[in-house]
């Protein structure tokens, strides 16, 4: 906050902590200082953005993305076992070439490969799904580690212009 000089002629007059100005009154940055609001405000703010950047990632970490790139080089050499989390309706309507119909399958694990190590991708509808995780906790659980995500969705494959399998 600039000092009641900067903005306008001291008129020499103080009430308080406002400094009288030819143009008008400004509270002086002491006022400001001291007011615990504006300190209480930014405290909180800080410790938002601090806990976010520290979640945040946590989240992202835990299942990685995949491009729809590697993904589709990954179906080619038959290299992944690919988890559609839309529902029946949707993957009925279209679905990532080989991909299981999480919601139809009773016995998830009987149609996981027998290695552990081997690539899963789960996907959902967009970016901004998060149903994807409840196949790709299951996989976890498990024992499989190298889960991963396609967070384009099938609506970012479709607008990739790739191909979709239909039941």
């Amino acid at each position: 906050m600039p000092s009641s000089e900067a903005v306008g002629k001291f008129s020499g007059i103080k009430a308080g902590r406002t400094y009288l100005t030819d143009w008008k009154c400004v509270p002086s940055w002491s006022a400001f200082h001291e007011n615990n609001q504006t300190e209480d405000l930014m405290k909180q703010l800080f410790t938002f953005l601090a806990t976010a950047a520290l979640i945040a990632p946590a989240f992202a970490a835990e299942f990685p993305d995949i491009s729809i790139a590697d993904l589709k080089t990954a179906i080619a050499e038959k290299k992944v076992t690919v988890i559609d989390v839309n529902g029946s309706e949707s993957y009925a309507k279209g679905h990532v070439p080989t991909s299981i119909d999480f919601a139809a399958e009773k016995d998830i694990a009987a149609k996981l490969p027998s290695d552990k190590a081997a690539l899963v991708v789960a996907y959902c509808g967009s970016p901004t799904c998060s149903a994807y995780a409840k196949a790709a906790k299951a996989a976890k659980a498990l024992g499989y580690t190298n889960v991963k995500h396609m967070s384009a969705g099938i609506t970012g494959w479709v607008e990739a212009g790739e191909k979709t399998e239909k039941k």
